[in-house]
């Protein structure tokens, strides 16, 4: 049997893994106490440390062969480990589209071709901001504001607007099978709000455990940020979601947290998402369509 490993601050390691087909299995538990850890990621042999941590610690859980990766767990006990991967993606934003209920709005530098009576185009930031704050008409499904500097602009309207930040998990399993949760009889993906001080990556891969009862998830890389807007408590508010693809092993029953009005959690075929019935929201739809099932 393993001994625990001494690192800074006291912390023993917590387990040994052993590999069973891409499933991890731990061998040997040190200490029965969770511990949420500070962590090194290592991804083909390059190791990148969370810059928001300090100390050189240990890692407690390492799990190697799931498609070249390897992952280190951030939480462990004897029945649960969660684990991140790093990805560093660099993209040119084109376009930002936040939703209001069943209207989309696009912040773009592209120029709109269009004559139809439910497109209104804005010109400037403020008139979009002062659209959102009279009510935009019933009649109108997508508002355009076309800037010339997309991001200074988009800063300027978030500022005028108090922000929520979320994180969620698109979550397939060996099977290459997506993750659904039904809330408030929508199917949805699992997500929630950010603590204050906790890294994004931690924050969506604990709602996923959280909302769906997921015991061995990793998170491979980061898929998207979202954007919608309501009104709470009489203000203004954008939530904004950032989204990461992951993956599950083992075959753990999934357990719906009810306390959160999720009555339903379940895996699901490409084939479910692309009936003319399945319920969503506008938000997830364009998460959806570029999904990749295999």
């Amino acid at each position: 049997m393993a001994s625990a490993i001494e690192v800074p601050c006291g912390i023993p390691a917590v387990a040994t893994p052993t590999m069973a087909s891409t499933s991890p299995k731990f061998a040997f538990i040190a200490s029965q106490r969770d511990w949420v850890i500070y962590f090194l990621v290592s991804v083909k042999e390059r190791v990148t440390r969370l810059s928001q941590y300090t100390g050189d610690l240990n890692p407690l859980v390492q799990v190697k062969g799931f498609d070249t990766f390897n992952f280190t767990a951030s939480q462990a006990n004897r029945d649960c480990a969660i684990f991140a991967l790093v990805s560093f993606t660099f993209m040119t934003v084109q376009n930002y589209k936040i939703f209001i209920n069943n209207v989309q709005i696009i912040i773009t530098e592209k120029k709109l071709e269009s004559n139809s009576n439910k497109i209104k185009e804005v010109k400037q930031v403020d008139e979009l901001i002062n659209l959102i704050f009279r009510g935009i008409p019933t009649s109108i499904k997508t508002v355009y504001c076309i800037t010339n500097d997309i991001k200074s602009d988009f800063k300027k309207f978030k500022s005028k607007f108090k922000i929520i930040k979320a994180a969620g998990g698109i979550v397939m399993n060996e099977n290459h099978q997506l993750l659904l949760i039904k809330r408030l009889g929508k199917w949805d993906l699992p997500k929630g709000k950010i603590e204050k001080g906790e890294d994004t990556r931690l924050a969506a891969l604990r709602e996923v455990h959280e909302e769906c009862g997921v015991n061995f998830i990793g998170i491979r890389n980061k898929n998207c940020t979202t954007y919608h807007m309501y009104i709470l408590k009489g203000q203004w508010v954008i939530k904004v979601t950032y989204w990461f693809n992951m993956i599950a092993w083992g075959d753990n029953p999934l357990v719906p947290q009810l306390e959160e009005d999720i009555t339903e959690v379940r895996w699901v075929d490409k084939s479910f998402i692309e009936t003319d019935d399945f319920d969503t929201y506008d938000t997830l739809k364009d998460i959806f369509k570029e999904l990749k099932f295999k």
